[in-house]
């Protein structure tokens, strides 16, 4: 995951953009991919979505709706609100892979060894962690 081996990335834009952990991309195994699995159809019972709704963009309207009727005072602890976050953030990954051909991928941070899943590129460049995203936005 190079930044560098992106040759359409803008100069300009890495002034302004932390250097990204050292990560490496580990196999994803069918254990975790089971466990995401698990997490995201939590997450889309937080929503209130039982069925295959019509569209991504019905999905993310309802993660909008949910983030912005939060109340962090219904919410005990930050695991908890992290759990919230895990479960809303696989499922809005989820999107991100059926809409902009992305992937999920195990990354390992290169120095401390943690295993983490992100969406990434095709070309590896990127990466999003769904989870602590969310969370961001419920905090």
């Amino acid at each position: 995951m190079d930044p560098d081996s992106n040759p359409d990335r803008d100069e300009d834009e890495d002034e302004d953009r932390a250097p990204l952990p050292p990560f490496r991309e580990v196999p994803l195994t069918e254990a975790a991919v089971e466990e995401l699995g698990i997490y995201a159809s939590q997450g889309l019972r937080l929503l209130s979505i039982t069925s295959e709704p019509d569209s991504p963009e019905t999905i993310v309207a309802a993660i909008h709706d949910y983030i912005d009727a939060w109340d962090d005072s219904l919410v005990g602890t930050d695991r908890e609100l992290m759990a919230v976050a895990l479960c809303l953030g696989l499922v809005w990954g989820h999107l991100v892979t059926i809409t902009i051909d992305w992937e999920w991928a195990a990354l390992e941070m290169k120095e401390t060894g943690p295993t983490t899943y992100a969406v990434v590129s095709p070309d590896r460049a990127y990466a999003i962690h769904p989870g602590p995203l969310v969370g961001e936005y419920l905090k």
